[in-house]
């Protein structure tokens, strides 16, 4: 927010202030943009116009350390002679002497034109600057040593040639031809730096041990670099800190773990295309290649590449490998294989340069049902949003938000990243542009139209390999909805937990206009065996058949055929697949019309329909009419998807516009509502999402700890007892009953202690009595059960009072009541 025009009152003054540096950047960086830097600079001065002459001066001084260190940066190395860095040395430590005084004064002042939190902001700006002097004058004195390096006087007893001795101090300055790339540690890039290097750097006639480390230095970054630069610049050092990076990333069981893991998880050829072919031919090659010279023999892998190779191809290609073969039993090489795929991608490039909108695949749409083993393919739309959850930093299935990746950049690195791959910069989303955007949230730190890890206060996550906590965690929405994503930024410090799961608490609050998307749906009736059985029907336009699910199919045991069926979706591309079609009946409640309809049987049609709730006011604009579905506000599920098929047969006339953007059409089952629908909302949610972080090794505990053999219980004595009685006692009775003794332990009724428990029962008894009298029938009832007890022994008269013994009660009695089932 822009900060300083004519301030009005004191607490605004000072709220402004405080935002002052919300723009400003804490983030540590090695290397920056001259041209943001100015940009930050006048907007920096045009908020701070009519504010304190201290605060003033400090982020004048703070600014224009800043913009030194982005020229030094920028400028060529081939000016950077020994007077030059000593010249800009001075001035660099001139430049920081001024800040740290126009520091010292904001704090030095005790009454209140400051508030505290321009302080605090002062603070966070002050470290910001106090790095990229540190960065700058470690990079001059780097320079500075190497030029005085190359600049000493050789011993006596070492000879050089003049004419090198005249370029000696600017050997390490001159680019070799043909340069290398930054190494940032990973194993794959690890042989192709050392042997670039190697060839560039170590092998150059002209370059000391100590101008080697310097650019060895330079072309490394990350955690190879933390490696190099443990070793100060010196001709003794540079063997240490090759030896030392070699050790770490020539690690030959990764890299060729890597690579078989390459060629174990090749993606599928959708179609017969002339890029994807050549990309997985040369996928193949380049993890032969790789292997190769790790010392790992392929000779003998033939069978197995073909048969990797086979599998990823299309059924087009798959059959033109297999009639090129000359014979249908002899293992074929892989020589043959890769000769097929180099052939086949330029004849596939040739077609489609010829003919190339002949060549586009389309989507197959059969309409008649062929009941046989051949394919069917039907197309069926059910328009849904759906949010690409595929990361673009890293390509793995996740938001981008919740990317490590992107989490260790630094906020420099996230903005420019977010630029380059045509990011909203306000949720992160590749579907649409920055002005486009329709969530409403902004960012948590300074309120601004912009992501809350695009805020350049906000400090990267310092992780590294052994370390997971995420500082910032921005959680997304990850439902689909067919309304405007809405995003809710949060930020909350959280520890590394020794759990497998991670949790994210997402409160939001929402004020505004929500626009949701209604689908038309109908309560229909099923004939089937003379029933009638109530359905909820999705009325689809866009499907070119009926659908109906499996567990409706079976609950209603409808007659099924067999015959084979592709359901296809958006852009042609086969979501289900299905062998069942059967026949039903539709019956209509309103006319009595009867429609005989074939529906596809598909495990899962739809989620519930809609996907939100109504309010009641905006619930009664729609009442006015008869419904087929009343509860079509109500999310619920959907048994069927009624097609093109047999739409014509169940529209009447009869359609009308309701609230300007509902369209209300008739039909044989009653009206159905479909559009887009707006009301004025004020929501509170809260959401708690789990994520599972199930490390590999938990996974490979949790398949081994399945695969084990149960153990056998162990049975005590007691339980050993009655599994006796039951096997010796436990007899039929002619009437199917069983017959089954009842186990008493063996010191029964021994070490059995009962209390008093006559009277307690006897009141209870006689209460029941008295219930008994006044039901006749369930007395007569009563009676001829306990008659039933004396006539088969289960039932005996007993004392009249409590059996006793040396104070220990030998009986007890368990009041009751009758049950009637």
């Amino acid at each position: 927010m822009p900060i300083g025009h004519s301030p009005k009152k004191s607490l605004e003054q000072e709220t402004k202030i405080a935002k002052m540096s919300d723009t400003e950047g804490k983030a540590k960086t090695t290397s920056l943009d001259s041209a943001s830097a100015k940009r930050e600079s006048s907007q920096t001065r045009s908020r701070t116009k009519a504010y304190d002459p201290c605060a003033q001066k400090f982020i004048t001084e703070s600014d224009s350390l800043m913009r030194y260190c982005a020229r030094f940066g920028n400028s060529p190395i081939e000016d950077h002679t020994e007077s030059y860095l000593e010249v800009k040395h001075k001035s660099l430590n001139d430049y920081f002497v001024r800040l740290q005084a126009a520091f010292d004064n904001v704090f030095s002042k005790t009454d209140d034109s400051l508030p505290d939190k321009f302080k605090e902001s002062a603070q966070g700006k002050y470290d910001a600057c106090l790095d990229i002097y540190e960065i700058t004058q470690i990079k001059m004195s780097d320079q500075l040593k190497m030029l005085r390096l190359v600049d000493a006087p050789s011993p006596p007893s070492r000879v050089e040639p003049t004419s090198e001795q005249s370029n000696a101090s600017n050997v390490f300055l001159q680019v070799p031809p043909c340069d290398t790339e930054i190494f940032y540690g990973g194993y794959e890039e690890c042989p192709a730096f050392r042997d670039m290097f190697t060839a560039v750097y170590i092998n150059h006639p002209k370059l000391s041990r100590a101008q080697k480390l310097y650019h060895l230095r330079y072309k490394t970054e990350g955690k190879a670099g933390s490696i190099v630069k443990q070793y100060p610049l010196s001709d003794d050092n540079f063997e240490l800190a090759w030896e030392a990076l070699r050790a770490k990333y020539e690690n030959k069981r990764i890299l060729v773990d890597n690579q078989i893991k390459v060629l174990l998880s090749l993606p599928n050829v959708q179609t017969e295309n002339s890029e994807q072919i050549q990309r997985l031919q040369t996928t193949i090659n380049g993890c032969l290649s790789a292997l190769h010279s790790q010392g790992v023999s392929t000779d003998s892998w033939d069978p197995m590449l073909v048969y990797i190779c086979s599998s990823k191809l299309p059924e087009t290609t798959l059959s033109l490998w297999e009639q090129s073969l000359a014979s249908r039993k002899e293992l074929p090489a892989w020589s043959q294989m890769n000769d097929f795929l180099t052939s086949r991608y330029e004849v596939v490039e040739r077609l489609n340069r010829l003919h190339p909108s002949q060549n586009k695949p389309k989507p197959v749409a059969t309409q008649n049902i062929a009941h046989n083993r051949s394919f069917n393919r039907i197309q069926s739309f059910v328009a849904e949003q759906n949010r690409d959850n595929t990361c673009p930093c890293c390509n793995s299935r996740h938001a981008i938000s919740q990317c490590h990746s992107f989490k260790k950049m630094s906020v420099p690195n996230r903005i420019r990243f977010a630029k380059q791959n045509k990011l909203c910069k306000n949720c992160l989303s590749r579907s649409h542009h920055s002005n486009d955007c329709t969530s409403r949230f902004a960012c948590a730190h300074c309120q601004l139209r912009h992501h809350s890890l695009l805020h350049l206060n906000a400090k990267p996550n310092a992780q590294n390999a052994s370390s997971s906590s995420h500082n910032s965690t921005v959680q997304h929405p990850t439902a689909k909805s067919t309304s405007p994503v809405r995003q809710a930024h949060t930020c909350s410090n959280q520890s590394e937990q020794p759990c497998c799961s991670k949790q994210a608490h997402i409160q939001s609050l929402h004020a505004g206009h929500d626009s949701r998307t209604l689908l038309p749906t109908a309560i229909i009736a099923v004939e089937h065996q003379g029933e009638l059985f109530q359905l909820r029907a999705l009325v689809d336009q866009g499907s070119q058949r009926t659908f109906i699910s499996s567990k409706v199919q079976k609950r209603l045991r409808l007659p099924v055929e067999h015959s084979k069926f592709e359901i296809s979706g958006m852009g042609g591309h086969i979501v289900q697949n299905s062998s069942k079609l059967c026949s039903l009946t539709l019956v209509s409640s309103k006319t009595k019309q009867r429609i005989n309809a074939q529906a596809i049987v598909l495990q899962k049609l739809t989620r519930h329909l809609p996907t939100f709730t109504l309010s009641r006011n905006t619930w009664q604009q729609f009442k006015i009419l008869e419904l087929a579905d009343p509860n079509c506000h109500i999310p619920a599920q959907t048994d069927m998807v009624i097609g093109s098929d047999i739409l014509p047969q169940i529209l009447v006339e009869g359609v009308q516009t309701i609230c300007d953007t509902v369209l209300a059409q008739n039909t044989i089952f009653g009206w159905i509502l479909s559009g887009p629908v707006t009301e004025k909302v004020v929501s509170f949610s809260t959401q708690v999402e789990e994520i599972s972080t199930d490390t590999l090794g938990d996974q490979l505990r949790k398949f081994w700890e399945e695969e084990e053999i149960p153990s056998t219980p162990q049975i005590t004595n007691e339980d050993q007892a009655c599994e006796n009685i039951y096997k010796q006692t436990t007899t039929r009775a002619p009437n199917g009953r069983y017959i089954v003794r009842l186990p008493f332990k063996e010191d029964f009724p021994a070490k059995l202690s009962l209390g008093h428990s006559r009277s307690a029962a006897l009141q209870q008894f006689f209460s029941m009595e008295r219930t008994l009298k006044k039901k006749e029938e369930l007395n007569i009832m009563y009676n001829n059960v306990l008659q039933e007890y004396l006539d088969l022994n289960h039932m005996e008269f007993t004392y009249p009072r409590e059996i006793i013994s040396s104070g220990n009660y030998h009986s007890f009695y368990l009041p009751h009541h009758a049950v009637v089932k």
